[in-house]
C-alpha cells in the first residue's frame, strides 16, 4: 500500500468529515477546528448510495448550523477497507477533496485501546484528519488511488493471518454407556504447531508451517511463496500485526515491481479476515475432535486437513459467505 507524507502546510478555515463505515449504517463525524469535541451522527439508508446522498445532506446540515459558509473548504476521510475506492471516486467527481485513509496508521492511546466503538473511531479520524490538514502528516497515512490499468489487471486478492493449533485444544463431545464417564486417552504433554495461510475469495489457499515465533523473515519467506505461485500481482491484505507492517515486508512490495501490494484491515476487526474462518474450521471442526499421540501426529493431521481444504475450493468460497466477510466475496 503506497501512502502519502509529503509536504506540510497550515491549517486553511475547512470542515473536516469522517467517514466509519459499516454494513448498513454510517457514522459522520465534523469538525470545523472551532470546536472541542467533533459532531456525530448516524445514516442507515438501505442502499449504498442512497447512504452516501444522506452523509452530504448532513454535511449540509452542519453548515447551516455552524454558520459555515457554503463555499467553505470541505475534506472527507475515511479508512480503506470493504466499500474500497467507489465513495473516493463519486465525492471527487463532485468536486469534493476526499482521502482513503490507511487504518493501521491511525494513533490510539494505549489506556483507549479496549474502548472501540464506531463513535469513537470516527471521532479519532476526524481529529487525526484536522491535524494532518495542519501539517502532521505522522496522524495519518492517505492511501493512492489504484489507476484503472491495475484494477483492471486480474490482480489475485489474498488475506493473511497465522495461528497456532495446539494439542490440547478440545471441541465437540463424545458418547459412553449410561452411568459410565467417557474417556478419551490421549497424551498428557502440550505441544503445539505455527501456521501461517492465505486464502483468495476465488476459493484458493496457500499455508505453511513455522517453528518458533512469528517473525519478520517467516513471513516475507511466505509472501515470497505466494507470489511465486501467483500467475497475477497479488493484492494482500492484512491486519495490523506490526510484522505485516514492517520495513521488509513493504520494501519487498516496492521492489515487485507491481506485483505485489499491501493493504490493511481496520484495527481491532478480526472479524473482517475470512482466514479467521480457516482457523475456526481447523481447530473446532477437525483437529479438537481428535485425540492427539503426540507432535508428529498433530502437524500430520494440521497438515492432512488443510491440504483436504485446498482441495475443495467450493468451501473455500463458502467461507467468504459469512455476514461478516461478506464485503470481500
Amino acid at each position: 500500500m503506497r501512502t502519502d507524507q509529503g509536504c506540510t502546510r497550515t491549517e486553511e478555515p475547512a470542515l473536516a468529515v469522517s467517514l466509519e463505515l459499516a454494513a448498513a449504517k454510517r457514522k459522520v463525524a465534523l469538525h470545523d477546528g472551532q470546536r472541542e469535541q467533533p459532531a456525530v451522527y448516524t445514516v442507515a439508508q438501505t442502499q449504498a448510495p442512497a447512504r452516501l446522498q444522506a452523509v452530504l445532506e448532513v454535511i449540509e446540515q452542519q453548515k447551516l448550523k455552524w454558520s459555515l459558509p457554503a463555499g467553505v473548504h470541505l475534506v472527507v476521510s475515511y479508512e480503506a477497507g470493504q466499500d474500497a475506492f467507489w465513495i473516493y471516486r463519486a465525492l471527487r467527481a463532485g468536486g469534493i477533496e476526499c482521502h482513503v485513509v490507511d487504518p493501521a496508521s491511525i494513533p490510539v492511546e494505549r489506556h483507549k485501546r479496549r474502548a472501540k466503538t464506531d463513535r469513537l473511531d470516527a471521532m479519532r479520524l476526524v481529529i487525526s484528519l484536522r491535524a494532518w490538514l495542519r501539517g502532521e502528516r505522522d496522524r495519518m497515512h492517505v492511501v493512492h488511488e489504484p489507476s484503472p490499468q491495475d484494477e483492471r489487471c486480474g490482480a489475485q486478492i489474498f488475506f493473511v493471518d497465522e495461528s497456532t493449533v495446539r494439542s490440547d485444544c478440545h471441541s465437540g463431545t463424545t458418547w459412553a454407556p449410561v452411568g459410565q464417564t467417557p474417556v478419551v486417552e490421549v497424551t498428557g504433554a502440550r505441544f503445539k504447531v505455527n501456521l501461517i495461510s492465505a486464502i483468495s475469495p476465488r476459493g484458493q489457499l496457500r499455508f505453511m508451517c513455522f517453528e518458533g515465533s512469528f517473525k519478520i523473515s517467516v513471513y516475507v519467506d511466505f509472501v515470497k511463496r505466494l507470489m511465486l505461485t501467483a500467475d497475477a500481482p497479488v493484492f494482500l491484505i492484512a491486519d495490523g500485526h506490526p510484522v505485516h507492517r514492517c520495513k521488509a515486508i513493504r520494501q519487498l512490495a516496492a521492489e515487485s515491481n507491481g506485483r505485489l501490494c499491501l493493504f490493511f484491515l481496520p484495527a481491532y476487526s478480526p472479524d473482517l479476515n475470512p482466514d479467521e474462518l480457516v482457523w475456526g474450521y481447523l481447530k473446532h471442526h477437525k483437529i479438537g475432535k481428535l485425540a492427539i499421540k503426540g507432535p508428529g501426529h498433530l502437524k500430520q493431521r494440521v497438515r492432512s486437513v488443510l491440504r483436504s481444504l485446498q482441495k475443495i475450493p467450493a468451501l473455500v468460497r463458502s467461507m467468504f459467505q459469512h455476514p461478516s466477510v461478506r464485503y470481500a466475496a
